[in-house]
């Protein structure tokens, strides 16, 4: 391994150190505010914009994001098992640190691609690809708690289907039936759609960046797959409610999230006239490789 390549590996752990201690530390003193998660965004904007400057590589963005992502997971961890004796008391809000940890990376190297006419930044592709891995694993493993092991005895309740529903937008109905009734509050029929849809846009984004190759029906297949195999798979193992208005929603956040990957992709053909993702030839400006 080249000196180089050893001193940079040593500061990216230094500095996801010190993005941990500067994080936390802000948060332990000012609480949950929007300053505080401002400063947290901030810090990571900053060392991001360092690495990449340095090393001419989005390969060691991903370093210090994963580093970061990993640390967060681990004070999360101690404070969600240390109780009332942990330094730092768990709260919800805390997930956020883990967000932006990955999320601003991420935003800010898509930027910097984007904008790269002269091709002087290299591994692009591999940086986005090990990014969004991790992302996956995160959405995986909620995905699979909130659809089949969370509690779903609101929609029963309000709409008095237990176990099936084949009635298109009966859920839907019943739920904005309730609340003109005055029984139900608009924000949990808003809830109940939003979240059912958010939850299958990042699966419509990655499944028409993998597929943006193939015919339009395919695609479309693809996006109603799973939706539908969720509820198939809810109703043989008893999991939750199988309903065609869940589908439905499931569609919709596939929709969206494949109306997100074209913005994204046409932004890329205005600003690049390449598609996204697109593998650029690259000529090296420095024989500095970095090694994690």
């Amino acid at each position: 391994m080249q000196r180089s390549s050893i001193s940079f590996t040593t500061l990216i752990i230094l500095f996801s150190i010190l993005t941990e201690l500067a994080q936390f530390t802000v948060y332990y003193f000012l609480g949950p505010t929007v300053f505080v998660y401002c400063i947290a965004a901030f810090i990571c904007l900053l060392f991001s914009h360092v690495f990449l400057e340095k090393t001419l590589s989005f390969e060691a963005c991903f370093s210090y994001s994963l580093l970061n992502v990993f640390m967060c997971a681990i004070i999360l961890a101690l404070s969600y098992f240390g109780g009332t004796d942990s330094l730092l008391k768990y709260q919800p809000n805390l997930i956020l640190f883990v967000i932006l940890n990955w999320l601003i990376p991420l935003l800010y190297c898509v930027i910097r691609n984007l904008g790269d006419r002269s091709l002087k930044y290299s591994d692009f592709n591999k940086f986005y690809r090990n990014t969004n891995l991790i992302f996956i694993f995160f959405y995986v493993g909620l995905f699979i708690f909130l659809l089949f092991f969370r509690n779903k005895t609101f929609v029963g309740h309000y709409t008095g289907i237990d176990k099936i529903n084949l009635i298109p937008f009966f859920t839907i109905a019943t739920l904005i039936e309730n609340y003109i009734n005055g029984s139900l509050t608009l924000g949990a029929v808003i809830k109940y759609i939003a979240y059912d849809t958010a939850l299958f846009l990042p699966f419509g984004f990655y499944a028409v960046l993998l597929l943006r190759y193939q015919s339009r029906l395919i695609r479309l297949l693809a996006l109603l797959f799973l939706p539908a195999l969720v509820e198939v798979l809810q109703q043989l193992f008893h999991l939750g409610k199988c309903d065609l208005d869940d589908i439905v929603l499931g569609l919709l956040g596939g929709f969206i999230g494949a109306v997100l990957y074209h913005t994204v992709n046409r932004i890329y053909r205005f600003f690049t006239e390449e598609d996204f993702l697109y593998n650029r030839p690259h000529y090296s400006f420095s024989g500095r490789s970095l090694h994690f």
